[in-house]
């Protein structure tokens, strides 16, 4: 196989997805697998040629696989052949992210273990159902109706350590976030199993980067009737919960509309 496009090379491993997107591949293992999960598909995020997206507990996580040279580029492992990757899976190697500088509050990054390929090709019976009445309850309405009505939910997730100052008492408190959709919420612990508190970030309405004296690395997220701050551990963390939440909110704000039937009408909430 030396020598061979990658792609002719990766395609033949029955858990490679080819060109699945990062929304679908996140809705395909958050709903149909399960801790563990994993699966390999194309990637052309910064030149990248493949991802490997796993699913943790409550969120799937994207690692970059690149193909240069007749080697394959996993982390900071090497590996000569496609063979030999793949017995480096079926070890099931677990994958730690990133980790910020929580300096006495030291906590290693999320782990994510390859245990459980999901295959690209699943057998279904070819069974459909026969449609016996078909009628609309609209007339005369049109694509552009059609298409204003488009809705969907992002997906991306994160998870981490943030501190969070208090609503009355303006005291922080160290906290576990786990954003999931468009749910945003905080547990006592990372353990704990039932949240403190869920922000709706549908009821957002800005995130942005501040200033605070004597906390480093803060950022406002503006909701209905608070604005909650947070304070990250170093900047590149503040800078990724940022980022996610800014693109939740501008994803969020462009899906915001409501269809009147009685007007006809695509109209703004």
């Amino acid at each position: 196989m030396a020598g061979a496009p990658s792609n002719a090379i990766i395609s033949q491993v029955p858990f490679f997805h080819g060109n699945l997107s990062r929304h679908l591949t996140e809705v395909l293992l958050m709903e149909n697998g399960e801790e563990g999960s994993f699966l390999v598909r194309d990637s052309t995020e910064f030149g990248k040629k493949f991802c490997v997206s796993v699913r943790g507990k409550d969120e799937v996580k994207h690692f970059p696989l690149v193909f240069d040279n007749d080697v394959y580029y996993f982390g900071r492992s090497e590996f000569i052949s496609l063979e030999s990757l793949m017995r480096h899976f079926a070890n099931q190697p677990v994958l730690r992210c990133r980790s910020a500088n929580m300096g006495p509050h030291y906590i290693r990054g999320p782990e994510m273990t390859l245990k459980y390929p999901y295959p690209a090709i699943m057998e279904e019976p070819e069974t459909y159902d026969e449609i016996r009445f078909q009628s609309t309850e609209l007339v005369e309405e049109t694509v552009d109706t059609l298409n204003s009505r488009m809705k969907g939910i992002p997906l991306a997730t994160k998870a981490g350590y943030l501190f969070k100052e208090g609503g009355f008492v303006k005291n922080w408190k160290y906290r576990w976030f786990v954003c999931i959709k468009n749910k945003l919420s905080y547990f006592e612990e990372i353990n704990s199993e039932t949240p403190i508190n869920v922000i709706d970030l549908k009821k957002c309405s800005k995130c942005t980067e501040i200033k605070i004296k004597g906390k480093n690395h803060c950022f406002a997220l503006e909701a209905e009737g608070r604005n909650w701050n947070f304070s990250a551990e170093c900047e590149e963390d503040m800078e990724e919960w940022v980022a996610l939440l800014k693109w939740k909110i501008k994803y969020n704000k462009s899906q915001d509309f409501a269809y009147s039937p009685q007007n006809k009408t695509s109209i703004k909430k």
